[in-house]
Formats: structure tokens, sequence, C-alpha cells
């Protein structure tokens, strides 16, 4: 039987993803195969490459303290809604500037994915596919189809670099004929992936944002919340198709607050502690439920013999 492990999208709340696998080898728990979106991917890729969450960790704790890092932090607010206010502000005035001072140097995004790029290349170097010692899939948004990009092969950077580029905040990543972006726009907690590479056993570890209650002031904080509604439901139904979730107490966290990667961290270990026993209980569960479901095809294969 396979366990596969689905880590979400959610920016710095997917911090918690290195709480969750800690908690997983001191358990005893293996996963077969890894999927992850955006901060899932990072996580996920890094960690399937030696198979060291504590050295994963620690690379996190440090490069979450560099400058090119904690300047993300600016984009970050109380609420997702203020959030977006701060991200169409900064493209207003950074179309106004281009508009004013260099008609030619146009372009599609806010920030040049090097921000993000320096994290990943950081933990994951010029490394292959290939060398992982843990099947590991990165899911981003193909522009051009709309349909989800399963990335398996060819560069473990590149990949993760389109998996984790929000649009039009990070520059898109064209690959072939493939223009690909975060991969949250059409699967923020990658389970149906999972599935997909031969998971028999998924758990999930959701890292969304949550709806709140608040007070409207405009139409377009409006339009921002209903935005948010979309796509939490569109991850709740997605959660369905999982075996088991985990869900870390990071919602209120905003995605570009890196100075509290120790706390989601820490999130992500008290989510999966609490949810361990039972996570072994289901899977000895569905391997039991494997095991008879194999044996009574090989009595009727038997029968179908004779």
């Amino acid at each position: 039987m396979k366990v596969g492990l689905a880590l979400g999208g959610g920016g710095v709340r997917g911090m918690a993803h290195i709480g969750v696998l800690e908690v997983f080898k001191k358990n005893g728990i293996e996963v077969d195969l890894v999927t992850g979106t955006s901060m899932g991917s990072i996580i996920g890729g890094a960690y399937c490459l030696d198979k060291d969450i504590e050295g994963v960790r620690k690379k996190i704790l440090e490069l979450v303290r560099s400058k090119e890092i904690l300047d993300l932090e600016k984009l970050s607010a109380p609420t997702p809604q203020e959030e977006k206010r701060i991200l169409i502000e900064g493209l207003v005035t950074f179309v106004k500037d281009l508009y004013l001072w260099n008609m030619k140097a146009i372009k599609k995004w806010l920030l040049d994915i090097s921000k993000i790029g320096i994290l990943i290349n950081d933990l994951v170097g010029e490394r292959k596919f290939e060398e992982l010692k843990l099947p590991f899939f990165a899911i981003a948004c193909d522009l051009n189809t709309g349909l989800e990009a399963i990335l398996s092969d060819g560069s473990l950077k590149e990949a993760l670099l389109a998996s984790s580029a929000i649009p039009g905040v990070f520059s898109p990543i064209q690959k072939g004929d493939r223009i690909l972006v975060d991969g949250g726009t059409v699967s923020l907690t990658p389970i149906s992936a999972c599935r997909t590479k031969g998971a028999d056993f998924v758990i999930a570890v959701d890292v969304a944002e949550s709806i709140r209650p608040r007070k409207f002031t405009n139409g377009m904080e409006i339009i921002f919340q209903t935005d948010l509604i979309t796509q939490c439901e569109l991850n709740r139904f997605s959660l369905k198709e999982a075996d088991f979730v985990i869900k870390p107490q990071v919602k209120e966290v905003s995605w570009a607050q890196f100075s509290l990667t120790g706390e989601c961290i820490k999130k992500g270990e008290e989510a999966a502690q609490a949810a361990i026993f039972k996570i072994k209980f289901l899977i000895e569960e569905r391997k039991k439920y494997l095991k008879r479901k194999r044996s009574f095809r090989e009595k009727l294969f038997s029968m179908w013999k004779k």
C-alpha cells in the first residue's frame, strides 16, 4: 500500500509542513510519495531530495532571516482584503511608473521571481528530479490551458519556482509551450495529483486562508472577499478526497509574514502530534482492507481457472 502526502499552498503558513514531517519521522510514519503546491512544493521538494527534514528546518530558519525574504513581509497585512489592497496599490504604482518613465520596459508582474528564488536555490540548488530519494510531484497551473500541471522531471528548482509563482506578484515560468504559475490557482491542496500518482491512502496538510467576518467599506473589499470564498470552497471540496486532513492552526498568518516561520513550524508539530494515533490506526485499517480485497480477488481468480 502506498501512503501519499499532499502539502498545500499558503505562503509562510506552509512552513507548518516542516513540523508535520518532523512528527511523522519521530513516530515512524513513512510516506511513499509527496505532492506539493506553492510553499508545499518547496518544503516537499527539499525534503524528498535527502529525506532530511531536520536539515530543511535548519536551512529555512536561516534563509527567512535574509533581507530579500524579509522584504516580502511588506506585502503582508492583517486581513486577506488588506493584503490584496496592498498588492493592487503596488501594481498601480508599478504601472504608472512604467508609463511615465519607461514605456519599453513593461512587465507582467510586480516582483521578480528571484525574491523567492533565493530561498529555493539555497534549498535544492541545481539538483534534478532524478536525484530524489522519494517520489515528488510539484503542482503548477498552465496559463495557456487553465489546467493543472504535474511537474516531475528535469530541474527541481525550475519546478518549485513555477509552483510558487503567485500570479501578478512573481514572474511566471516558461517551460516549453507552457506558461506556469502558482499551483494554488487550480489545486491548493494537491490531493487529486497524489491519487493520480498511485497513493492508496492520502494525508493532506491544509494551510489555506480562512474566511473571516468583517465590515466592508467599499466594493473592492467585497470583490476580494468573494474571491476568497471561491478559493476556500474549491479547497473544501478538494479536501473531501483525502483520507485524513491535518489542519495546523495558522490560518490567521499572512502569506508573507516570514518572521512567523518558527511559530508556523510549531503549529504544524502540534497538529500532527494530535492526529498521529488516528493516522496510524487508519493506515493499518486500510492495509487490512486492501489485503482482504486482494485475497478475495485471488479466490475469485482461482475459482474461475477451475
